[in-house]
């Protein structure tokens, strides 16, 4: 029991450590990025030639925001198509993240800013030795939901009191005050198993 429990917490500090570099890499190249498009929507509004690659860049950045959890936004747009008419087209911030359109741009800033904030979060989280106990504690039900069955449905909570049930009885079971129980009652039962003759 004891050796589940250590490497129960090796595990956790070994996960907080791959937490923390990880955020911070995500991070730093978020910001890397944040400074390059910046810079790409400068230059555009002064006409001037950037050196930003924008489908490698803006994969990058897609990649991050999808890691932080940013949603995708999608705008219509009304476009001009001769003769007075005008036709709706559906644009996804994701997919125009290199466009000069003011207000696909507002919102890829903000989900910068989004991201941004969440890996600081994120790293602050893997140092809270709060988390690393909440982390241990729901671990099998971190297990359930990794292998697919959904948060939602009761086995997650199902593995979490199986789990912990059987450690508890097991750490029962290892107490010497249990063991003399034990021999108690199985010293009653060989008695009464005399007395009946069997």
């Amino acid at each position: 029991m004891i050796s589940v429990v250590i490497w129960a917490c090796v595990l956790v500090v070994i996960s907080a450590i791959y937490r923390v570099i990880l955020n911070t890499w995500c991070l730093k190249r978020l910001l890397n990025l944040q400074k390059a498009h910046n810079e790409y929507l400068r230059a555009s509004q002064s006409k001037e030639k950037s050196s930003w690659d924008h489908t490698h860049n803006a994969a990058d950045i897609r990649d991050l925001f999808e890691r932080a959890g940013v949603i995708d936004r999608t705008f219509t747009n009304m476009e001009f198509v001769g003769y007075g008419h005008v036709q709706p087209r559906t644009a996804s911030m994701f997919d125009n993240i290199p466009t000069i359109n003011k207000e696909i741009q507002a919102h890829v800033i903000t989900a910068f800013h989004e991201a941004i904030g969440v890996f600081k979060k994120r790293r602050r989280d893997a140092l809270n030795p709060l988390l690393w106990i909440e982390t241990l504690l729901n671990l099998p039900a971190s297990i359930v939901t990794y292998l697919g069955v959904p948060a939602t449905k009761i086995w997650p909570k199902l593995a979490n009191v199986v789990t912990w049930g059987f450690a508890v009885i097991e750490f029962l079971i290892e107490l010497p005050a249990f063991s003399d129980l034990q021999r108690t009652i199985s010293d009653w039962f060989l008695a009464v198993r005399h007395l009946i003759g069997l």
